[in-house]
């Protein structure tokens, strides 16, 4: 896969559009991890590719003419089957990456070229260029497996905004229960780069601890969860136990003292009966696989 590192631009320290890496390190980490970096070298390998791609068509094209449809080739759309990815840290759309990196306009014009060969219209080159954060790319590597960045935009694909800061001059000791997709590497890993430390275990120092949601009831509460031994401790210890949503809140607006009250968890059971629904139903932002936590509370 050939990936292209957007720099990250200077911004107050109360934002987070860094991510704390710089493009350079971003760079040797995905080669590092045997990724290939956009290059002038691979782009010229590419429109050699190409022009041998469309004098294969017209050949191919030639042969349809005089009918003769034995041993015609099948372009070889290899470009389509590699994956190209886009990392920034967001702060702006992410159809004008190309303002920001001098390579991605002229990849973008040899995809199109590719793509069009044995076609009669355009391909989307969103299928084929992926946008993704600094945390997805940390998040397959330190876990080796290549997560789906769509699955979870708001932590493995940039967002238009950029990312705020945990507040320095506040703790945080945060873990998490109920997660057991990608969505739990995301989460540990934007808690890191945001400024929180992150527990495997939950301990009675913890201030928050962040539950997944199961499901929602008639009255579209989305902050019910599975509960668990960590939510049953932390709800003893006086802990904030928030969902997903307060991460999310804190990425874009910035933490302020008792935002968490907007996004306190509960379990269902501890709902009033009138408010409870009988089928439960799936979040419709984030669709994340859920479990009763098996981690040991220390």
């Amino acid at each position: 896969d050939i990936f292209v590192v957007i720099r990250p631009q200077q911004l107050p320290s109360s934002l987070s559009a860094s991510l704390e890496y710089t493009q350079d390190e971003m760079e040797s980490k995905i080669t590092n991890a045997r990724g290939l970096i956009l290059s002038k070298r691979i782009l010229e390998a590419m429109k050699k590719d190409v022009v041998k791609k469309q004098q294969e068509h017209a050949i191919q094209q030639r042969r349809r003419k005089n009918n003769d449809n034995n041993d015609i080739a099948t372009a070889d759309n290899s470009d389509e089957k590699r994956r190209y990815y886009v990392v920034s840290s967001g702060g702006h759309s992410n159809s004008h990456h190309s303002k920001y990196h001098p390579l991605l306009g002229e990849l973008s014009k040899i995809l199109q070229q590719s793509s069009q060969l044995g076609s009669a219209g355009s391909t989307d080159l969103s299928s084929i260029i992926e946008p993704v954060s600094p945390i997805w790319v940390t998040s397959c590597i330190q876990e080796g497996y290549v997560y789906n960045p769509i699955q979870y935009p708001k932590l493995f694909q940039p967002q238009t905004y950029h990312l705020r800061l945990f507040p320095k001059d506040t703790k945080f000791l945060v873990s998490v229960t109920g997660f057991v997709d990608a969505s739990r590497y995301g989460i540990i890993w934007m808690l890191r780069s945001l400024g929180a430390e992150y527990t495997d275990s939950l301990k009675a120092k913890n201030t928050h601890l962040i539950c997944c949601r199961t499901v929602n009831d008639e009255n579209n509460n989305r902050n019910i969860v599975g509960g668990g031994p960590k939510y049953t401790k932390a709800k003893e210890w006086g802990l904030h136990v928030v969902t997903v949503d307060w991460l999310y809140h804190c990425m874009r607006y910035g933490y302020e003292e008792g935002c968490e009250e907007q996004f306190l968890a509960t379990r269902l059971e501890d709902q009033p009966k009138n408010n409870i629904k009988k089928e439960e139903k799936k979040s419709s932002d984030v669709s994340v696989r859920c479990s009763m936590d098996t981690i040991n509370i220390t």
